[in-house]
């Protein structure tokens, strides 16, 4: 069988959730870059999308796969303005791409199609993984040093000092 029948094949069900199951990676990489941590400190939903985006792609459909923010209300059960913000959220940390943007008027109803940055678009270029080069703002880096700096309650303060360094101490809680 060939190369090009078997991406006939796949393109046949572009944009459909496959049966089989599936999964999305988020690999160690992505995981560690300052887009992705931005992303799940300023809108953690946002993934959800990401997750909804990724299933929709089968290998072969980088840069078409569609979306529309009325597909996230009735998949994800969040408002279609909020679906819109973490759409907008993802491409600005450098996830997806908008391709095509989609429109709603009486005579052309379309949805927006999307590029994953983490894949390639087969014939046209390789992955652009934009979210490892994402340089955040002088108030995102505050938040993340923020974020970085661990505030210790006393409970955690004796554990610290404690000189086996175990949890040695019980926590009692008065019935009253």
């Amino acid at each position: 069988m060939s190369k090009s029948s078997k991406i006939k094949r796949r393109k046949k069900n572009l944009n459909n959730i496959r049966d089989v199951e599936t999964f999305v990676q988020f690999p160690k990489y992505m995981q560690d870059s300052l887009g992705y941590k931005l992303l799940v400190l300023h809108c953690a939903g946002a993934l959800a999308i990401y997750i909804d985006l990724a299933m929709r792609y089968n290998g072969v459909n980088n840069g078409e796969i569609s979306y529309a923010v009325r597909e996230g209300k009735t998949n994800l059960g969040i408002n279609p303005n909020t679906v819109g913000k973490y759409l907008k959220a993802l491409e600005r940390y450098g996830f997806i791409i908008t391709t095509q943007k989609g429109s709603f008027n009486l005579k052309k109803r379309h949805a927006s199609n999307y590029e994953l940055t983490m894949w390639d678009v087969i014939g046209k270029h390789k992955a652009k993984k934009s979210f490892m080069s994402y340089q955040p703002t002088k108030g995102e880096k505050m938040l993340l040093e923020k974020k970085r700096k661990l505030i210790l309650n006393e409970y955690q303060k004796s554990v610290l000092n404690n000189d086996i360094g175990r949890y040695q101490k019980t926590i009692s809680k008065d019935l009253n």
